[in-house]
């Protein structure tokens, strides 16, 4: 019989530890923009961050070593920023919309502007040919892309009354994060007649910061209420379907597969399993330096931005690897499951199992070390959650267990 193991539970009691991350996040690498930053988009092998003056470009090809590689420099500064093709699309705080060619990572450039009225342009979706901003005070707007190097705006929505801060676009509405007057949906199916349609609040002192539109479930970063998941099944009439408490300030959220990822201000990295969108839960979270106030992931990686901590890289073990149930009896010999410096092996792990040929496996699946039967050193590895593969004598089959290593 096989279990999907998404997360390791182990006791205080278990552990001696000061670490305050869960055993299946691990820090991978971090960047300095040289300044702090804002928000982050990633295609591809590239991270695109938004500083206070401009965009900056990092190398994330190989996670533990990002490289910054590029700049455009924004007089204004930027906030919010997408990337669609070989094309970067910023909103700054103080002039409007940019149009940035990257199909040069390392050297971006500038091949369309337009001013946008209302300042600061807090956030931008690409949806086809068109550019959607959350554009400060109390605005969406929606320009046409369809020539990069002419952006123009085609409509507006006025309706959005309180701080348009994110928006996200599916279908025929838009989604905005409208501080605190909650959540708006707006039908942008007619672009000579855009409305407000629907909203949703919550009662008392909450902040709509976040949006992500997906399958009909509007996921909002809602300040210090947490994450909220919305059904907008029903456009006009959005109601409250789920909610995951954080322990920080939810500002900014990805959704990739089951797993909605959260930049959770003070509290770093936090990711809720969605699956069941009713009935959000934490499935892990690592506190990173700095302030986290802008994410993406791409499944397997979270990209944080983080104010003056730079960027910082995740990874996330989330649906790791598969722990397969020996099919015999277990030994009289106990094995470890909590190890700390030395991972014992006896030669013979099981009726009808061996340890020679056994594997140590982190949760990605990749092979990080040979075991032996006996002491196995492993001092040099990270803690976290890891596998050990283990050869079927009878089958000629694989047993795979989980081991917890710990300082």
């Amino acid at each position: 019989m096989k279990e999907l193991l998404f997360v390791a539970v182990v006791t205080a009691s278990a552990i001696t530890t000061a670490r305050a991350d869960s055993l299946n996040c691990r820090f991978v690498g971090s960047c300095s923009a040289g300044q702090a930053i804002w928000r982050v988009a990633v295609s591809g092998s590239f991270a695109y961050v938004t500083t206070d003056s401009g965009l900056v470009v990092f190398d994330v090809s190989v996670p533990s070593e990002p490289q910054r590689v590029g700049q455009f420099p924004a007089e204004g500064g930027a906030l919010g920023v997408a990337v669609a093709g070989d094309y970067a699309y910023f909103a700054d705080v103080v002039y409007g919309f940019h149009v940035i060619d990257i199909s040069d990572p390392q050297q971006p450039r500038e091949v369309g502007f337009c001013e946008t009225p209302i300042c600061p342009a807090n956030d931008v979706a690409i949806f086809g040919s068109r550019a959607f901003l959350a554009d400060g005070g109390a605005w969406l707007r929606v320009l046409d892309i369809s020539n990069p190097q002419h952006p123009w705006e085609v409509a507006y929505c006025e309706e959005v009354m309180g701080n348009a801060c994110a928006v996200s676009v599916t279908g025929d509405n838009a989604y905005v994060a409208d501080g605190d007057t909650g959540l708006r949906v707006v039908d942008v199916s007619d672009l000579e007649n855009i409305r407000l349609v629907g909203r949703y609040f919550t009662s008392g002192y909450a902040y709509a910061h976040g949006v992500v539109a997906d399958q009909g479930y509007a996921y909002v970063a809602y300040g210090d209420s947490g994450l909220i998941v919305v059904d907008v099944a029903d456009p006009q009439h959005p109601r409250k379907a789920g909610l995951c408490a954080t322990p920080g300030e939810a500002t900014s959220l990805a959704i990739t597969g089951d797993y909605c990822y959260v930049a959770d201000w003070n509290a770093g990295l936090r990711i809720m399993n969605v699956s069941d969108p009713q009935h959000p839960v934490e499935a892990g979270y690592y506190n990173t330096p700095g302030y986290a106030q802008g994410i993406a992931a791409d499944g397997k990686y979270a990209y944080l931005a983080c104010s003056d901590a730079g960027l910082q890289i995740i990874e996330f073990y989330g649906a790791g690897v598969e722990e397969v149930r020996q099919h015999t009896a277990g030994s009289s010999q106990p094995i470890a499951t909590i190890v700390r410096g030395s991972l014992p092996l006896p030669e013979e792990v099981g009726s009808g199992r061996s340890a020679l040929g056994a594997s140590l496996l982190d949760a990605s699946g990749r092979k990080v070390l040979a075991l032996r039967p006996g002491a196995n050193d492993v001092r040099l590895l990270a803690p976290g959650v890891y596998f050990v593969n283990e050869l079927e004598i009878g089958d000629g089959g694989r047993s795979v267990r989980k081991v917890v290593l710990t300082r």
